[in-house]
């Protein structure tokens, strides 16, 4: 039961990325959620002035980090919640008897909870530790209940705020926070977005369920370019007079550009961030962009830009490359549950996707919970000296030619990641020499899962890369959840 439900609470104003909010029958491991009490409408904190203690209390009027929580897997169908403030899961101390905390590091007994969905859309959470529910009743949250009342339901909604490499203060920003606490206004058309767009006043920008714009400005260009086309058999080779779809919209820093509930759409040429900061782009699918032609536009290019974060998008129909991240030094960039479909008709034989990301010198970018679906290679490749990525939990599916490429002086770290039928999952140095065309790329291969074709395949490791979590907290679920979690988390219209 996933469904979108507008903000019940009259004077309690919802710090959220969405204008709607999303309740969930159980949420995937790795979202981030906030509870509500239904009693007083306030939002449950872990914080409520008492750091040392860390008590959960439904005490907030609005969402800080002290009242985010992930979604972790405790195995055996119940989950734990990590608080996202002081990084320390949320504890049922004393066997379930006190109230509860956000103060223990691992998931043991007493940080294990079931979730119950209810017929109202609220939620009850059952301790492990004393089979009770968890309730609101007394001034903190306590598992002391047998049965679920009014006191044991709270209202669940996603908290989604920059994670990753978009979450680190620097270079001015405490994180990305896009156009929050700037003016909110509603665009269908190319010119709106332009309009309102491409300055460098806060602003969020919102797409109204199911309006699709075509990004297209009329004009066109005619060139030689390689093309996929059908003589007897898909065909892929240079052709004189192919026109191509002009047009494109750049983004100004201090943007959210996100699409409301299901089917917000671009179309026909792509999104520029280019020497901007500060840019949050959600919830939108981009696709039909010179389909067939290769490398004639891409879905969104980020170039010497930082501190951008796109969530929650769907990809298809690219002519280049769905996300490419370039120029100086782009740095502080997190994509994040993002589907990019790379099965493409119009493409060249195998009509599978080459150019699905491009990771280029001086980045620094964190990729998670994404779905890699057939495409052909760059899934990412990244190059170039300085450039740091971390992938983690994303889902690699009938990937024809390569997934995760480190080239160039460059430094990649995967973290738990599942390759199913995938050619070549990673590597670091195509032709295995030491030249300096190598890269560096670091896995546990345990922590993966490889099946079909990417048991067999390379899946090489080496040398030296850098500790994401030196610079932020991440929290990776195992593989053999990756799956599931990304199916139903991943692409646009998903919570």
């Amino acid at each position: 039961m996933n469904h979108r439900i507008l903000w019940p609470f009259a004077g309690i104003v919802p710090c959220l990325l969405l204008g709607t909010i999303s309740s969930f029958a159980a949420p995937p491991t790795g979202s981030v959620i906030a509870l509500v009490d239904g009693r007083n409408q306030k939002w449950v904190s872990a914080d409520n002035g008492t750091t040392s203690e860390n008590l959960l209390v439904a005490s907030s009027s609005a969402v800080t980090d002290w009242e985010r929580f992930v979604v972790a897997d405790a195995g055996n169908g119940q989950i734990g919640l990590l608080c996202l403030a002081n990084n320390q899961y949320v504890c049922a101390e004393g066997a379930g008897s006190a109230t509860l905390r956000a103060n223990r590091s691992a998931l043991n007994s007493w940080e294990k909870f079931t979730w119950i969905d209810n017929a109202d859309g609220s939620a009850s959470l059952v301790s492990n530790a004393n089979g009770n529910y968890v309730s609101s009743q007394s001034e903190g949250l306590v598992a002391n209940r047998t049965a679920i009342n009014a006191w044991e339901k709270f209202p669940v909604f996603t908290a989604s705020r920059a994670d990753g490499f978009a979450s680190v203060s620097a270079l001015g920003l405490t994180g990305t926070t896009g156009g929050a606490g700037g003016q909110t206004v509603t665009v269908t058309t190319r010119a709106q977005l332009i309009s309102y767009g491409t300055d460098n006043t806060p602003r969020i920008l919102q797409i109204p369920q199911g309006t699709v714009i075509d990004l297209t400005d009329g004009t066109s260009s005619i060139g030689t370019k390689t093309v996929g086309f059908y003589n007897g058999t898909y065909y892929c080779g240079e052709i004189a007079n192919v026109v191509t779809d002009n047009g494109g919209v750049s983004l100004g820093s201090n943007k959210t550009l996100v699409g409301l509930g299901s089917g917000a759409s671009l179309i026909g040429a792509g999104i520029a961030i280019d020497g901007k900061s500060n840019v949050i782009v959600s919830n939108l699918t981009i696709s039909d962009v010179n389909q067939g032609v290769v490398e004639a536009g891409d879905g969104i290019t980020i170039a010497s830009s930082h501190h951008v974060w796109v969530d929650h998008c769907t990809f298809r129909n690219i002519s280049d490359g769905h996300i490419d991240i370039n120029g100086t030094n782009p740095r502080y960039i997190t994509v994040s549950w993002c589907h990019f479909d790379g099965y493409d008709l119009g493409f060249c034989s195998p009509h599978q996707h080459n150019y699905v990301s491009g990771i280029s010198t001086g980045a620094m970018v964190t990729i998670h919970h994404c779905y890699f679906d057939r495409g052909g290679g760059r899934n990412p490749r990244v190059s170039g000296s300085g450039a740091m990525v971390h992938g983690y939990n994303n889902y690699y599916r009938d990937v024809s030619f390569y997934c995760v490429a480190s080239e160039e002086n460059a430094q990649t770290r995967l973290d738990r990641c599942y390759f199913e039928n995938s050619q070549r999952p990673h590597y670091y140095d195509w032709d295995l020499s030491s030249s300096a065309g190598a890269g560096a790329l670091q896995t546990n291969l345990a922590d993966n899962i490889y099946t079909g074709v990417s048991a067999t395949s390379r899946r090489e490791t080496g040398g030296t890369v850098f500790n994401p979590a030196s610079y932020y907290n991440y929290v990776p679920q195992p593989a053999s959840g990756v799956p599931a979690a990304v199916l139903a988390g991943a692409g646009a219209g998903n919570p």
